[in-house]
């Protein structure tokens, strides 16, 4: 019996030292990856740009993924150093190393296994209209973060580099909580609900500098207050429902109540801009790059029309949720 005992004592005992390796791995890998792509995402003040690079022979410039794809040879001629390509092969490793690591880390946790992850699915499935919105979701954060990764950025103002790591950080946190919600039904933690509307906030107040070089059409510039009005209302959705357990975030969330009345009045100001066609000089330009969706938001066609009233009902439904659980 003793020894029996002593077995599994030192059974766990390696079970525990295994899992605190591969945490420390993982941690280690994630760190670095994260380090490394937000890095990426922003050259930082006083260094090469390379994603501004000119690439002789060709009319345009590269991407920094593209950059680094380079052999040493191209790299010197395109006038992006050596340093920069070994930095760039040390992200890749950095993200394979972390990818390895969580890898490892699933295995060793067995909740966290691919196949204990789908059995989850199918266990606690709810709807398939759920499945499909989270899978919607799913597919737009990926193509946020792949924009940002392949992006090409001029300001590198402390801002403009705050805003794109706190966008990234957000993306991956929704998708975590998407991860908890549906595979453990359960809330993603206290940490999640208050780091991931401090992430959002960042990201928004810092597009000052950002806007102030945009030179797009001004229907375009409507958008991107809307998607801002958007984004901070929902943070005093999200405070509403954590006000369930925490009372005192009712009162926080009354100041998000400008910006979910403004969303209304940006979604008026948008149309209107469309219908008067305010930008006629770009509107042609726009219409050549492709007969399709070139001049998508900027006339009012039926594409453009129906956007402008899914975006009115959204908003419509956003102020009627808020309306209600702030009466309650």
């Amino acid at each position: 019996m003793l020894s029996e005992g002593r077995r599994l004592f030192r059974r766990q005992q390696r079970n525990a030292l295994r899992l605190c390796a591969c945490t420390a791995a993982a941690l280690a890998g994630t760190l670095r990856l994260t380090a490394g792509t937000i890095a990426a995402f922003v050259p930082p003040p006083g260094r090469a740009k390379p994603s501004r690079s000119a690439v002789p022979g060709s009319a345009g410039h590269r991407t920094a993924l593209e950059v680094l794809r380079q052999t040493s040879t191209e790299t010197k001629v395109s006038g992006c150093p050596l340093t920069s390509l070994q930095e760039g092969s040390g992200t890749v490793a950095g993200a394979l190393f972390g990818l390895g690591a969580t890898a490892a880390l699933a295995e060793a946790v067995g909740p966290l296994r691919p196949s204990a992850a789908f059995a989850l699915l199918v266990e606690r499935h709810a709807s398939l209209g759920e499945d499909v919105f989270l899978v919607t979701v799913l597919a737009v954060a990926a193509y946020a973060l792949a924009e940002m990764a392949t992006m090409q950025m001029r300001c590198t103002h402390w801002e403009a580099r705050l805003h794109t790591g706190a966008n990234a950080l957000a993306a991956l946190l929704s998708v975590y909580g998407i991860a908890v919600e549906r595979l453990w039904r359960e809330s993603p933690g206290l940490w999640w609900a208050v780091l991931t509307p401090l992430l959002y906030l960042a990201s928004n107040f810092t597009m000052t500098r950002l806007m102030k070089m945009y030179r797009g059409p001004q229907a375009y510039k409507h958008l991107f207050d809307l998607g801002q009005s958007f984004t901070l209302s929902f943070q005093g959705i999200h405070c509403l429902a954590w006000s369930s357990v925490y009372p005192e975030l009712y009162w926080l969330a009354l100041p998000f109540w400008y910006w979910s009345l403004k969303k209304l009045v940006e979604t008026g100001t948008y149309f209107m801009d469309v219908i008067y066609v305010e930008d006629s000089e770009q509107l042609r330009e726009h219409r050549a790059r492709g007969s399709t969706w070139g001049a998508f938001g900027l006339e009012l066609d039926v594409m453009t029309a129906g956007f402008a009233f899914v975006n009115l009902a959204a908003a419509l439904a956003d102020n009627a949720y808020m309306g209600t659980y702030t009466l309650r």
